[in-house]
C-alpha cells in the first residue's frame, strides 16, 4: 500500500488539519468520546428486566483462578484472555500467547513489566538511546523491537517509562505479527497488561518487602495493598477496589541509582452478576528517580579498540585497561540528574448481555504520560579515554508528554449457519494519540576518573542541557479509525477455523521546529488491511493441533518520529513495512486442565524494508531488504501435582537479513536476538506451611549490531572501546515461604543466587547497564 506523504510549510495552500497539532483534547472531544459508554449504560438499563440473570464476570478477570492466602495457588488452568476479540479458549487459539498470572509474578517479587517479561523466552532487554537511556520497558521480541507495542487493557501505552505492575491482574504476550489484533506496528507481537477490577467478594491482601544487595546499591523498600469491598448490602451488584503502592529503593548492583514511586488505582463496578455491568477505574502513578548513567563498556573487560596507530579505522581486540571492578560505579551527577514521571488515566467500560449469545461492550479510556529527565550518560566508546583513564559523560534532557483518547465498541455473537457454529466478535476502534517533546541541546558533562568517579561534582552552565532561543520542539498527532471482525467457525467437533481481519485508516501529522522560527510540517495517511487465519484440529477435547498465518504493517512515524533522510524507516514517503508470520503448533492440557503446554514452530518475515542505493544528490530507494526470524518455542504452565507448580519456556530462533544491495548487512543476524533462551519457575509445597522454589533463566550470546563488519572513527584512534555483543549468561533465583497463620506468610527471595555478571548494551556498544547482583528480599504477604 502506498502511503501519501506531504512536506509542507505554513505557507502551503493545503491545510494540515482543522485542529492545530498539539492542542490536545478539547473538553467537547473528551465528553464526546465518553458518550457511547453513557448511552449504552442508559439505554440498556431498561432492558435488564427482560435479559437473562446469569452472572457474567468482567472481561478482564481470569475466571478460573481461585484465591488462597499467600503463595498457594489452587487452580492454574489457562486463564481467560481479556480481549473480547479472542473467540475461542486459549487452548484452541491458533497463536503463541503466553499469559502470566498475578500469582506467578507476585511470588517472584516482581515490581515492573520488565521483571514480568523475564518469564518468557525470546525477549532481550536493551538500553534506550538518547534521553531515554536506561528508562522504560525497552526490549526486542523474536528479533524486532517491541517497545512501541505495549498495551494496557487493550489500549496502546506510549512513552519511554517503566510500568509498575501493582495494579496488574495478568500480563498477556502475543507473539508473531498481529496487525489484526492491535493495528499498526508490532512486527513481532505485542504485550498487554490487564488491570485489576472489582470483585463480588471482600478481601484485603498486600505485601511489604525489604531487600539488600550484597554489593553496590541502596536497600530496597516496597509495599502494596489491594482492598476489595462488596457494596451489595446498600447497592446490589456493586463493588469497590483500591490498589496502592509505595516504593523507595536503590538498584541492586548500582551505586546511587534510586527508584522512588507511589501509585493509587481506585475502581468501581456496578451490576456485577447482572446483564448490564459498568466499571469505572482511575490510575495515578508518580515516579521520582535518579536515573542510571550507565557504565563505559571498558567495565566488561572485553571488547575492541581502534587501531592505536591511528592509520586505520579497523577495530582490534584488546584487554580492559581498567584496574578494578567498576560495574557498580556511578558516572552521573547525583545533584543534577533526575527523572520525573507522571502517569494518569481514567477508564469506563460498559457491558450488556442481550442474550447468552449476544454481548455488547464499550470502553473509553483517556490517558496521559509525562516524563522529564536529565541524564548524564556514556554516549559511545569515545566517552572513555584509555590514555588518561577519564570518562566524559554526555548530558541530555528529554521531555515528552504523551496523551491518548481511545474508544472501543465490540459486539460478540454466537449463531449457526447450517451445520457451522460461529463465535463472531466485531467492533469499531477510534483513537487519537499525541506526543509533544521540546528539544534540548545535549552537551558534554564534567569529566571524572574511571576508577573513582565523583558523583557530587558540579556541572557548569555550559555543561547543562539548554533549549535554544527559538524553543525547538516536535509535536505529533496520530488519528486512527478501525473496523475489525474475528470469527471462530466450528466445522466439526474436531475441526475449528479462525478468520480475522482489520481495516484501519490512520493519519499522522507532525510539526517540527529545529532552526529559525518556521516549523516544518509533515503528514502521511494510509489505509491498512491486516488479517490472520488459522485451522485447528482437536484429536482430543484437551488438545489442539493448528496451522496459522498473520500479518502486520508498520508505517513511517508509527512511534511519533519522522525523518527527512531518504531510506530511513520513518521517511514519510516510504511504504509501510509488512511483517508476516507462519506458525504451526500443538497445545495440550493435562491433569484435568491443571497443566497447559504449547509447542510452536514459526517463521516471521519483515519485508518491504527500504534501502537507499543512490548518491546523496540523487537517492534511489529500493525495497529489497528482508528480515527473517524462524524457530521453535515450547511453554508450560500449571500444576503437575497439587503441591508442584511450574511455569516456563524455551525457544530457539535463527535470524537472517537479506540485503543484496548492502554488503555489510547481507547475511547478518538480527541484533539483540539470542538463538537460544529459556526460563523456568517452580514451587513445591513441602508441608501445608512451608513452600520452596526457584527459577532459572538462560540467554545465549547476542550481537548488538546488524552489520557483519564493524569500523570505527579515525578521529578517536586511541579512545574508543566498544563491545560487539552481550555474552551468554545464566541467572538462578530461589525462594522459601512459610505460612505463619491463615493471614500471614513470610517469603524470602534470593535473586541471582550465584552473583552472575550480565548486562544490557546500547546500539553503538560504548555503554552497558549491569544487571542486578545477588539480592536478598524478605517479604510479608498478608490477606484477610
Amino acid at each position: 500500500m502506498k502511503a501519501s506523504a506531504h512536506f509542507r510549510s505554513p505557507s502551503c495552500t493545503t491545510p494540515i488539519a482543522s485542529e492545530p497539532v498539539g492542542t490536545g483534547l478539547s473538553p467537547f472531544a473528551k465528553t464526546l468520546a465518553f458518550m457511547p459508554s453513557l448511552i449504552i449504560a442508559g439505554s440498556m438499563s431498561a432492558q435488564a428486566a427482560d435479559a437473562p440473570t446469569a452472572s457474567a464476570a468482567p472481561a478482564t478477570t481470569p475466571s478460573d483462578t481461585v484465591e488462597l492466602p499467600a503463595i498457594t495457588v489452587e487452580s492454574t488452568a489457562q486463564p481467560a484472555l481479556s480481549s473480547p476479540k479472542f473467540t475461542a479458549p486459549l487452548v484452541d487459539t491458533p497463536q503463541t500467547i503466553v499469559v502470566i498470572p498475578r500469582e506467578i509474578f507476585e511470588q517472584q517479587g516482581a515490581a515492573n513489566l520488565s521483571d514480568v517479561l523475564r518469564n518468557t523466552p525470546g525477549i532481550t532487554f536493551t538500553a534506550g538511546e538518547g534521553g531515554n537511556v536506561a528508562s522504560g520497558d525497552t526490549f526486542t521480541m523474536r528479533g524486532f523491537d517491541t517497545s512501541g507495542s505495549i498495551f494496557v487493557d487493550g489500549v496502546r501505552s506510549s512513552g519511554a517509562v517503566s510500568r509498575d505492575i501493582y495494579n496488574t491482574e495478568q500480563v498477556e504476550i502475543a507473539k508473531g505479527p498481529a496487525g489484526a489484533d492491535t493495528g499498526r506496528g508490532g512486527s513481532s507481537g505485542y504485550v498487554n497488561l490487564v488491570t485489576k477490577t472489582p470483585q463480588s467478594t471482600d478481601f484485603i491482601r498486600g505485601s511489604a518487602s525489604y531487600g539488600v544487595a550484597e554489593q553496590a546499591g541502596e536497600d530496597q523498600r516496597r509495599t502494596n495493598i489491594d482492598i476489595n469491598r462488596s457494596l451489595g448490602d446498600t447497592l446490589p451488584g456493586a463493588a469497590f477496589r483500591l490498589n496502592l503502592v509505595g516504593q523507595d529503593s536503590g538498584v541492586s548492583g548500582r551505586d546511587y541509582v534510586e527508584n522512588q514511586s507511589w501509585g493509587v488505582s481506585p475502581s468501581l463496578a456496578l451490576g456485577l452478576g447482572s446483564p448490564t455491568r459498568l466499571i469505572v477505574a482511575a490510575n495515578y502513578d508518580k515516579q521520582n528517580n535518579l536515573p542510571d548513567s550507565g557504565v563505559p563498556s571498558v567495565a566488561a573487560r572485553e571488547g575492541l579498540y581502534l587501531d592505536p596507530a591511528g592509520g586505520s579505522t579497523t577495530l582490534i581486540p584488546v584487554a580492559s585497561p581498567v584496574t578494578g571492578d567498576i560495574f557498580g560505579k556511578f558516572y552521573g551527577l547525583v545533584n543534577e540528574d533526575y527523572e520525573h514521571v507522571t502517569q494518569r488515566s481514567v477508564l469506563a467500560r460498559v457491558e450488556h448481555d442481550f442474550t447468552p449469545d449476544v454481548k455488547l461492550s464499550n470502553q473509553t479510556k483517556l490517558g496521559d504520560t509525562h516524563r522529564d529527565a536529565v541524564t548524564s550518560y556514556i554516549q559511545n566508546g569515545s566517552s572513555y579515554n584509555a590514555g588518561t583513564n577519564v570518562v566524559t559523560p554526555r548530558r541530555i534532557r528529554s521531555e515528552t508528554d504523551n496523551e491518548i483518547l481511545s474508544n472501543q465498541t465490540n459486539l460478540t455473537t454466537r449463531f449457526d449457519t447450517g451445520f457451522i457454529e460461529h463465535t463472531l466478535s466485531s467492533g469499531l476502534e477510534l483513537t487519537r494519540e499525541t506526543q509533544f517533546s521540546p528539544t534540548y541541546t545535549a552537551v558534554d558533562g564534567p569529566p571524572t576518573d574511571a576508577n573513582n568517579p565523583d558523583p557530587t561534582r558540579p556541572a557548569s552552565a555550559l555543561q547543562t542541557p539548554t533549549r535554544a532561543a527559538n524553543n525547538p520542539y516536535t509535536d505529533t498527532r496520530i488519528d486512527t479509525a478501525a473496523l475489525y471482525a474475528f470469527d471462530t467457525l466450528k466445522l466439526h467437533e474436531k475441526l475449528l477455523f479462525n478468520a480475522s481481519a482489520r481495516i484501519e485508516h490512520y493519519s499522522i501529522d507532525a510539526e517540527t521546529l529545529t532552526t529559525g522560527f518556521t516549523p516544518l510540517r509533515v503528514s502521511t495517511d494510509d489505509t491498512l488491511f491486516t488479517w490472520k487465519t488459522g485451522l485447528v484440529f482437536k484429536p482430543r477435547p484437551e488438545g489442539s493441533l493448528y496451522v496459522a498465518y498473520g500479518n502486520s504493517f508498520t508505517p513511517p512515524g508509527t512511534n511519533f518520529s519522522f525523518s527527512t533522510t531518504a531510506g530511513n524507516a520513518n521517511d514519510p514517503a516510504l511504504d509501510p513495512q509488512e511483517a508476516v508470520n507462519y506458525e504451526a503448533g500443538i497445545k495440550w492440557e493435562f491433569f484435568n486442565k491443571r497443566l497447559s503446554t504449547n509447542l510452536a514452530f514459526f517463521r516471521s518475515i519483515n519485508s518491504n524494508v527500504a534501502t537507499n542505493i543512490g548518491t546523496t544528490a540523487i537517492p534511489v530507494i529500493v525495497y529489497d531488504t528482508e528480515q527473517k526470524a524462524e524457530g521453535v518455542e515450547f511453554g508450560i504452565s500449571g500444576k503437575i501435582t497439587s503441591e508442584w507448580l511450574v511455569f516456563g519456556g524455551v525457544g530457539f530462533i535463527d535470524t537472517e537479513i537479506s540485503s543484496p544491495n548492502t554488503a555489510t548487512t547481507d547475511g547478518a543476524a538480527l541484533r539483540f536476538t539470542p538463538r537460544l533462551s529459556g526460563n523456568i519457575f517452580t514451587t513445591y509445597a513441602l508441608t501445608k506451611k512451608l513452600t520452596i522454589g526457584g527459577g532459572a533463566q538462560y540467554v545465549e550470546t547476542v550481537s548488538r549490531s546488524n552489520n557483519s563488519t564493524i569500523a570505527g572513527s579515525a578521529t578517536n584512534a586511541t579512545d574508543s572501546y566498544v563491545l560487539l555483543g552481550v555474552p551468554s549468561y545464566w541467572l538462578f533465583n530461589a525462594l522459601a515461604a512459610y505460612g505463619v497463620n491463615d493471614h500471614l506468610t513470610l517469603r524470602l527471595n534470593v535473586n541471582n543466587v550465584f552473583d552472575e555478571d550480565c548486562y544490557r548494551i546500547n546500539n553503538n556498544g560504548g555503554r552497558i547497564y549491569p544487571g542486578a547482583t545477588r539480592t536478598w528480599v524478605l517479604s510479608a504477604d498478608y490477606s484477610f
